[in-house]
């Protein structure tokens, strides 16, 4: 037995696999949109201009099919998406058509936003980030993020301030999430350390109190540093390692955790201390634990856990949870 589920979940967990759902869906959709619309780009089917060519005056823009591009879409969240996507490739591909008001738009002016992306990116800078910059009146914004990058540094509050956070004057409040898997192609690459990635958010009024750690376990090849606002404001909690120092997340719901080294029993000590209304957890790690020997008085107990997924998991990880004498799932019972 492999995995362990729950068919009678309470409405909030319902609730929560539902939104966790749409949200995997909306960054499919995101995905797609993307590589249909530089699909059509490519080929020449609306503008009629060189691909790559990004003319700086208005004469050349006199080449084009069109004499102006106009973006129709619903009146809703899905179409203010849209158009967004949309408007992002133009900036990226051909920004002087933005310059030259090629471009009949109008952008929203909202003043509290939340951006969840559950799956790892490499387009943050040319296209989230661009995608969030316009909305300029934000005073308000949450922003989940995974990203990879390739012989790149990590995400630090220097960047983001200097590619999103400066563009939006009126903003007073910034709730984040934000892990950086870095790809060492060339394993000469300089990354900067814990204590360089805290004193990079340091001057800066829009940043409160933050937390970061950088996974001491990490290959020569592969490398993970996390950064994130505190208190912690997300229901979701993705890809933690053993590095993970724990701090009160009594916001979370869903985690998953993964490692190249086993999951020992403290590890789930203080993620069941720390992490005390978790409801679904998801456990990555063929590893087999190293220390199975367990006292009397380090008995783990997981108050609301009702999901939980070892599918991806060593056999010793069912041992773990099916243990009365090791770990105690009141949700079970």
């Amino acid at each position: 037995m492999n995995a362990i589920d729950t068919s009678n979940k309470d409405e909030q967990t319902c609730q929560l696999l539902e939104q966790f759902d749409h949200i995997l869906k909306r960054s499919e959709t995101y995905i797609d949109l993307n590589k249909s619309c530089q699909e059509i780009w490519i080929n020449n089917k609306i503008l009629r201009l060189n691909y790559g060519e990004n003319n700086a005056n208005r004469n050349d823009l006199s080449k084009s099919h069109y004499g102006k591009l106009m973006i129709m879409a619903d009146q809703d969240q899905d179409g203010s998406h849209i158009k967004d996507l949309v408007l992002n490739l133009i900036q990226y591909k051909r920004s002087n058509l933005l310059k030259h008001d090629y471009i009949q738009k109008k952008l929203p002016k909202l003043k509290y936003f939340s951006f969840i992306s559950p799956e790892y990116t490499s387009q943050h800078d040319i296209l989230i980030f661009p995608f969030i910059c316009r909305k300029i009146n934000l005073e308000e914004l949450k922003l989940y993020l995974l990203i990879k990058v390739f012989d790149l540094n990590y995400i630090d509050g220097i960047q983001l301030y200097d590619q999103l956070l400066c563009h939006m004057k009126k903003l007073n409040k910034f709730t984040f999430n934000i892990q950086t898997l870095v790809y060492r192609c060339n394993t000469k690459i300089n990354l900067s350390s814990n204590e360089d990635i805290q004193r990079n958010f340091i001057g800066r009024e829009i940043y409160q109190q933050i937390a970061s750690y950088i996974n001491n376990n990490s290959t020569t090849i592969e490398s993970k540093c996390h950064i994130y606002s505190l208190p912690y404001q997300f229901e979701y909690l993705l890809e933690i390692n053993n590095s993970f120092p724990g701090c009160m997340f009594h916001t979370v719901r869903w985690l998953v955790i993964i490692d190249r080294y086993p999951f020992e029993h403290k590890f789930f000590q203080f993620i069941s201390q720390d992490l005390s209304f978790l409801q679904i957890l998801h456990i990555r790690n063929d590893k087999p634990q190293k220390y199975k020997q367990y006292s009397s008085n380090e008995l783990i107990t997981f108050h609301h856990l009702e999901l939980l997924n070892l599918k991806l998991a060593h056999l010793d990880y069912t041992e773990q949870f099916l243990l009365k004498k090791v770990t105690y799932l009141l949700s079970f019972i």
